[in-house]
């Protein structure tokens, strides 16, 4: 990837989180626990969804566990693994957000400034209807150019020019905009959360969506092919979970690669669309892939040797 963005550290935060809880299930290492928390806070640093990511991993090696071997599972127990994640976690945030409380006034900021922005431009009348519907919606004042009235309500920049307010409060109250008209126009959020989803998988927009990525400093022409390499894999990958779960005796591991998929989805559909928020759910998904190829691969074999 070109563009200085967090994609490409937030796909190795993916596999590397998901890599990490693998070991942990299969050594049951206090130490692999504290470590899954420490690199999920890292990874929030990195993007938001990431510490989802890592608290939904946190969870699943307790179900796992669970489902396994159930009587060596008491909710002390339980308790205690899913602390040491809590515990790593803190131990990476709790000093940043120290320091943004110091930085903004004592405004709690734990891990970005963004949300504000993302918030008020992903919930206005240009990002609920129309061709930009899903997306996240400026209206900037930029090199001279007015503001577009279709976009009026949409994120207009900070202001900070003459605002006594800082930074962090600016944000607290584009979020409040933004939250309010979502609550405002429930009825056409179902639309727009699949439409986010559908942007960020190629399944809706995809020309309009690769020409942004030129803004973004991706080749427009690459990133349509990358989306569409995207969709290939997933298909490998869901036949493969589908004959696997078919069979009954796939690790549960396994599932695990699920994890970033499903987290970075629901991130997506609560704030807008976009191909390169797949980044840290591509490792697992190219894994299921391969392992798809291999299921595919094992039931013809097998239906060749039956017949």
């Amino acid at each position: 990837d070109v563009s200085l963005m967090a994609e490409p550290l937030a796909a190795f935060m993916g596999a590397a989180l998901v890599l990490v809880a693998i070991y942990a299930h299969e050594s049951d290492s206090w130490r692999l626990r504290a470590l899954l928390g420490v690199m999920s806070g890292l990874g929030g640093l990195v993007r938001s969804e990431l510490l989802l990511i890592g608290l939904g991993l946190i969870v699943a090696l307790e179900l796992i566990r669970w489902r396994q071997v159930p009587r060596s599972v008491t909710v002390a127990s339980a308790l205690r693994r899913f602390g040491l994640g809590l515990a790593g976690i803190g131990l990476v945030l709790v000093p940043w957000t120290v320091r943004n409380m110091v930085a903004f006034d004592g405004e709690l900021v734990p891990l970005t400034n963004n949300s504000g922005s993302v918030a008020r431009g992903a919930n206005c009348d240009a990002a609920y209807r129309g061709q930009f519907r899903g997306l996240w919606v400026t209206n900037v004042t930029l090199d001279g150019v007015e503001p577009d009235q279709s976009r009026a309500g949409c994120f207009s920049g900070f202001n900070l020019v003459g605002n006594s307010l800082n930074e962090a409060q600016v944000s607290a109250q584009m979020r409040s905009e933004g939250t309010s008209y979502a609550r405002e126009h429930l009825g056409e959020l179902p639309k727009v959360m699949v439409a986010r989803v559908a942007r960020t998988v190629g399944l809706y927009q995809l020309d309009q969506q690769s020409n942004f990525a030129f803004a973004e400093g991706r080749n427009a022409i690459w990133d349509k092919r990358g989306t569409r390499s995207f969709q290939v894999l997933s298909l490998l990958a869901v036949a493969g979970l589908v004959l696997a779960a078919g069979r009954g005796d796939s690790p549960k591991t396994r599932y695990l690669l699920l994890i970033p998929i499903v987290c970075s989805l629901v991130v997506v559909a609560f704030t807008y669309g976009n191909p390169r928020f797949r980044a840290a759910a591509e490792p697992a998904v190219v894994v299921l892939a391969a392992l798809g190829i291999w299921e595919i691969a094992k039931y013809f074999t097998r239906s060749r040797v039956d017949s």
